[in-house]
């Protein structure tokens, strides 16, 4: 195990003493005690009687990104002739070049040295690494199709001259992170559920973090680094748009991929909280149908431990279609505590602070004596119940949370309800004749008594004496943003299109 020549040298004797030597001589050349390994192999030859138990190896430098601007690099010579202007778009052009590059390598290995390792070693299933890593396959070649078009962007030196066209071919392709989002909740649960279960897996994975390769970080990090350069795109973005003249041809490109790429996002935001209400209303063992609350749920505002008056723990979620108590079952389950609370028809109330009995279970306390509750409740016209946080700021967070809901939902009821009075003709206001009119159309207008209000589109063709009137011109007075009408629209397109819009005729008189 150390070097042929000093296997030569050894006694033969020595060898047939015995088998298995409980010690065993260490040369004094320095050479041999820098082998690799040498240390470590004399230990494991000096017997098992003589063996140490397994110590993790000693911290060893971790690999550092440096990072390196465009000026440093590729345009040391170049960068003296620009503005500064044009410098600072070349290095934010230069930041997203080299951003995808790094990208790509975490996701390169993480596949190589996470996925295929767990496989290899029989740690996880099949269906396991597609739930954990699935997403993360087809990703590489989209950005790995940015990397390619920048880099032949490039000029001589290093600079880009144009990226719209580039931009605004790529960024539609990003639309595979709305299910790559959604689905990161249920392989975060996969993955610390298998964590938890297999010690191999926890095993395996620390010995990771403590390689130079995992620049100490965890595998979560490395699985949600493209969500995290996801969010940087309208940043980076921004900023090129920025720096770039008004009168360059990517102006106008820009601004139209940073529309492009805001809608995206929104999308991907949705998807990401319904992803997550399914995963907790998944995880809640429902006895009847599906209530109303879990089945209009599309995002969770906020969830954690709370406690009841009584001192029983729940499990609370807030849904901006309201408040769900559950309570934990043994099978790592949650159960209902009592009906959810739907949006619209519960209220809180700040019942303040009160001294009592120490929440042991929740964080912060110290478990045993009297300590300060913080109390608040929720309440239907058919149940209430008295919620107690571990500290001041945690209650705001659920009130401002309710309210929050409240709020929204209120102002959508609003809205629908306007709209439901604008569509609905029986509800249309009374026309009223509105005769402010200033400047010098004013001297044109007729004598209050010679007009005649009117509030439906057919104007009378006879006057209360029975005698036929002259054709006589029609003048419309409409206020700011209703509508002109005349004779000729129906009596139900009156009634939906305005409300302030008067007819007015000269009388008969006139």
């Amino acid at each position: 195990m150390l070097h042929p020549s000093a296997k030569e040298s050894a006694p033969p004797q020595e060898s047939q003493q015995s088998p298995t030597p409980s010690v065993i001589s260490i040369p004094s050349s320095p050479a041999l005690l820098r082998t690799r390994g040498s240390i470590a192999s004399l230990s494991r030859l000096s017997g098992s009687s003589n063996l140490t138990p397994y110590r993790p190896p000693a911290l060893t430098p971790t690999k550092h990104r440096i990072i390196h601007l465009w000026s440093e690099t590729w345009g040391k010579t170049t960068a003296l002739s620009l503005n500064n202007q044009e410098l600072k778009r070349q290095e934010t052009m230069y930041e997203l070049w080299h951003g995808e590059c790094d990208l790509i390598e975490d996701i390169s290995m993480l596949q190589r040295n996470y996925h295929d390792s767990l496989l290899r070693l029989g740690l996880i299933t099949e269906s396991e690494a597609e739930q954990i890593f699935g997403g993360i396959r087809s990703l590489l070649p989209i950005h790995s199709e940015l990397r390619d078009e920048l880099t032949k962007a490039k000029g001589p030196d290093g600079s880009i001259e144009s990226l719209g066209n580039i931009l605004l071919k790529w960024v539609p392709k990003l639309e595979i992170y709305v299910i790559h989002c959604a689905n990161q909740i249920r392989a975060k649960s996969v993955l610390d559920e298998k964590r938890s279960s297999d010690a191999r897996v926890e095993d395996f994975l620390t010995r990771c973090l403590e390689s130079p390769f995992s620049r100490r970080l965890d595998v979560w990090s490395y699985l949600d680094v493209p969500r995290s350069r996801l969010v940087k795109y309208p940043l980076l973005i921004k900023q090129i748009l920025k720096f770039t003249p008004e009168n360059h041809v990517d102006h106008k490109v820009l601004e139209q991929v940073l529309r492009i790429l805001t809608n995206i996002l929104d999308r991907v935001d949705k998807s990401t909280g319904l992803g997550r209400c399914k995963h907790v209303i998944g995880q809640i063992d429902l006895s009847d149908e599906m209530c109303s609350v879990l089945r209009r749920a599309t995002t969770l505002i906020c969830d954690g431990p709370l406690k009841t008056s009584q001192g029983l723990k729940l499990q609370c979620f807030l849904f901006d279609s309201g408040l769900v108590l559950t309570r934990a079952l043994s099978n790592n389950r949650l159960s209902l505590y009592k009906t959810p609370f739907e949006v619209g028809q519960f209220k809180v109330v700040d019942l303040g602070t009160k001294v009592g009995r120490n929440n042991s279970f929740l964080p912060g306390s110290s478990g045993s004596g009297l300590g300060t509750k913080h109390v608040f409740k929720v309440e239907t016209s058919s149940e209430s119940a008295t919620l107690v946080t571990f500290n001041e700021h945690n209650k705001k967070q659920w009130m401002l949370g309710l309210h929050r809901i409240v709020e929204e939902w209120q102002s959508s009821h609003i809205h629908n309800k306007e709209t439901s009075d604008i569509d609905s003709p029986r509800k249309a206001p009374k026309i009223k004749a509105s005769l402010n009119i200033r400047g010098a159309n004013r001297r044109n207008l007729l004598p209050r008594g010679k007009l005649q209000v009117v509030s439906a589109p057919h104007l009378p063709s006879q006057p209360a004496g029975g005698q036929a009137m002259p054709s006589q011109p029609v003048r419309f007075l409409r206020s700011k943003g209703s509508i002109c009408l005349n004779q000729t629209l129906s009596p139900e397109t009156h009634r939906i299109c305005t409300r302030s819009c008067t007819s007015l005729r000269n009388s008969a008189q006139s």
